[in-house]
């Protein structure tokens, strides 16, 4: 698979601030899989004295041998023959007493899995060993609940150790583009909604169109990330219950209550379990704006979770019977796959805006509006480059067709419903383009398009004060 380091420049940047502090320096990365930690570490370590130990799914034993070769390789001897984690630190002690030494412990919740002492052998070689060194410590781990008690539980004897942390998360939507070089802007963009930012996932996704990639990857005899979706949970505590919740949110069962009655758990137990995969990014709550219902409810927020547990879960026969053609899969979830991009593009929409504005606080309205249920996908409160606060009111369209007039008068249509909300804009984002009506509707400042250029960063973000706004009220 070709090498591509892409993005990450503030990580990078971070771990060279810290590797230039004098004095003895440590740091813990963590991340979900796939995030490309490692590959981060490797870009870093460049240039560097390293002694690079990466340990893998296997027993103790194993990673201890790899140490011991590791450790030989760097110094240029044979393996030292010992079994002694105590005394493999003790040699790697005297490495850093030469010069200043970067040292890398990638993957340390496999070595911990099968060696619970290690983190107090670990606490005596950064308290004694190292004391006085010139020299960086860095632990790493995609295990993020692991690492996250390992590092912050005042009785783990790494606590108070690894007091700068960086969380490796996923690329932006932009910076994975680059991955794509030969697909459309449509195809690439529906790649990223599909497989989020992960780097490796996009390596793989690497056909010159996105049904291509999706055959090769999901729906062939042979398809190597058919089953990431449920592997994206599987290094965590609780997996069982991480898959069911998830499966809960995507049939629908979105408020906690219910999710508690449908998996027949306790509510302070499912509330737990929830606040956990908040935290690891794989759900978020959707946060009601202006009005909405304040019960709160979920969504997945991981991309190719979601892809996982609405298209390919729901289809899993079809899609693992080895006898039917990856052309006669796609054809029959087609209609499926475009109903989830249309939903996973309100999330790429809320990133763009995030990106491009000053943004207070940004989720969803939902409500009745002339008798019946409706939405608006997004509401922002927004800050201009005057201090004055609007609400901006956004329309998410990901189809083919050109976006016309309707959508605007609709959207605006919706806002009457919204308890009045004062200082409105709109805007509409569209993959598809947009109509000359609605073109003329932003020349007269009566709403901002967002096309594809924009989106993917091309053309510059609209100045907000080119629109002016409506419902004039002085708020914020």
């Amino acid at each position: 698979m070709e090498h591509l380091f892409v993005g990450r420049k503030l990580e990078m940047e971070r771990l060279e601030s810290i590797y230039a502090s004098p004095g003895l320096n440590t740091c813990a990365v963590f991340g979900r899989r796939q995030t490309g930690k490692s590959t981060l570490l490797a870009e870093f370590s460049k240039n560097k004295r390293t002694v690079f130990l990466q340990f893998s799914r296997k027993s103790y034993y194993e990673n201890l041998v790899r140490i011991r070769r590791d450790l030989g390789d760097f110094m240029g001897t044979e393996p030292p023959q010992t079994d002694s984690f105590s005394e493999l630190m003790l040699i790697l002690r005297d490495i850093c007493r030469e010069e200043k030494t970067l040292v890398i412990f990638d993957e340390l919740p496999y070595l911990m899995d099968g060696a619970p002492f290690v983190p107090s052998i670990l606490q005596r070689f950064i308290d004694l060993d190292l004391k006085g060194l010139d020299c960086m410590v860095v632990i790493c781990g995609s295990s993020v609940g692991m690492m996250r008690d390992a590092i912050d539980n005042i009785k783990n004897p790494l606590y108070g150790r690894f007091m700068e942390r960086l969380e490796v998360k996923e690329l932006g939507f932009r910076e994975c583009m680059e991955f794509h070089p030969n697909m459309n802007d449509y195809d690439a963009i529906r790649t990223y909604m599909t497989v989020g930012g992960i780097p490796r996932y996009h390596l793989e996704m690497n056909c010159d169109t996105f049904d291509e990639s999706l055959k090769k990857c999901f729906l062939g005899p042979n398809s190597a990330m058919r089953s990431e979706g449920e592997n994206l949970i599987s290094d965590e505590a609780y997996p069982g219950i991480y898959s069911s919740i998830a499966s809960c949110i995507s049939d629908g069962i979105v408020l906690q209550s219910r999710i508690c009655e449908k998996l027949d758990i306790d509510k302070a137990e499912c509330s737990k379990r929830i606040k956990e995969m908040v935290l690891l990014g794989l759900i978020e709550r959707k946060h009601p704006m202006v009005g909405a219902p304040k019960r709160p409810t979920y969504l997945i927020r991981d991309n190719l979770l979601a892809f996982h547990y609405e298209v390919m879960s729901r289809h899993q026969t079809l899609v693992n019977n080895p006898v039917i053609s990856p052309d006669i899969k796609l054809d029959v979830i087609r209609s499926r796959i475009d109903t989830f991009m249309g939903r996973r593009f309100e999330l790429l929409c809320r990133d763009y805006i995030l990106d491009s504005y000053v943004v207070g606080d940004i989720g969803t309205w939902w409500g009745r509006a002339d008798g019946t249920n409706t939405d608006i996908d997004i509401v922002a409160t927004v800050c201009d480059r005057d201090r004055r606060v609007s609400n901006l009111m956004v329309e998410c369209k990901f189809s083919r067709k050109a976006v016309n007039c309707k959508v605007l008068d609709d959207l605006e249509a919706k806002t009457e419903n919204t308890s009045s909300i004062p200082n409105l804009r709109y805007m509409i984002v569209a993959v598809s383009g947009f109509d000359a009506e609605l073109e003329d509707a932003m020349e007269d400042g009566r709403v901002i398009l967002v096309g594809t250029d924009k989106l993917l960063g091309r053309v510059p973000p609209d100045d907000l004060e080119s629109f002016p706004m409506r419902g004039l009220e002085l708020i914020g």
